[in-house]
């Protein structure tokens, strides 16, 4: 079967045929960004109501490293008292007036409060809110995926999901391919976090940053930007904060919808 790897997201149509794994790494990279960028425009958040919570701390990142000391400066209460009013989540109350809701709304705020601090540290374009549809499909080295969304055919939250799925498939391959020896690289991180329970901590989400920043990647990395940029979402997530939407608060949130964790058929190495 003809080996291929296609992106078509509004303003670019990427297609390519037997690619290499260097070609393949940018194409998946490039595709991560958009759609990072692409969903938070579909999230029910007040974008400018956010970002104006989080100006005063993303005006001391200037790097990655500095996003260790400054997450430890922030009093998380009332960055999440902050960010309560700016979440615009609809509730499922019931006939009763019970409320139904399984997920935690705020989460949709902080996760785009991390973006937005993430960004100053790991800066990319900016991307326009797309109003065509989306499409990712491949198949390379055993990687096979399909997925799609709908921007003006589908409800937003419709949309969001399909965005959160397609970016958890992109950034666990973009982090294989970024990787020498993934199964090293693996071990490696394993390693590093293995005194820092995964579980939602704020706690301890500084000393999970500065592990990050402070990981010699050096023979591990094919891409090294990419791979630290990767491992620091990974610290993020690890303490329960992610920096993106992530599957779980979509399960929560909207599990009509939900979204099954991404395989897309990666051997083992």
């Amino acid at each position: 079967m003809k080996e291929f790897f296609l992106f078509d997201f509004p303003g670019g149509k990427r297609e390519l045929e037997w690619p290499k794994p260097e070609q393949l790494l940018r194409e998946v990279a490039n595709a991560r960004e958009c759609v990072l960028g692409a969903m938070f425009c579909y999230a029910p958040i007040d974008a400018a109501g956010i970002e104006a919570v989080a100006k005063p701390y993303a005006a001391r990142i200037k790097s990655p490293a500095d996003l260790p000391a400054v997450v430890s400066s922030m009093k998380q209460s009332a960055i999440a008292d902050a960010l309560a009013p700016l979440v615009k989540y609809k509730r499922e109350i019931d006939e009763f007036g019970v409320d139904k809701t399984k997920g935690e709304p705020r989460e949709l705020g902080w996760a785009y409060f991390l973006h937005t601090l993430f960004s100053r540290a790991f800066p990319h374009d900016a991307k326009k809110k797309p109003t065509a549809p989306i499409l990712l499909a491949a198949n390379c080295g055993g990687w096979q995926i399909v997925k799609k969304a709908l921007p003006g055919k589908a409800s937003d939250e419709e949309v969001l999901a399909s965005l959160v799925g397609m970016y958890a498939s992109l950034a666990r391959k973009a982090e294989k391919l970024a990787a020498k020896d993934y199964v090293a690289y693996s071990a490696f991180v394993g390693n590093a976090f293995s005194a820092i329970p995964e579980r939602k901590s704020f706690s301890r989400l500084p000393e999970a940053l500065a592990i990050a920043a402070q990981a010699d990647l050096t023979q591990y990395a094919r891409d090294e930007k990419l791979l630290r940029e990767l491992l620091f979402e990974k610290a993020f997530a690890r303490c329960g904060f992610a920096p993106y939407v992530s599957t779980e608060t979509i399960n929560g949130l909207y599990p009509k919808l939900k979204i099954p964790k991404p395989r897309g058929r990666m051997p083992r190495k």
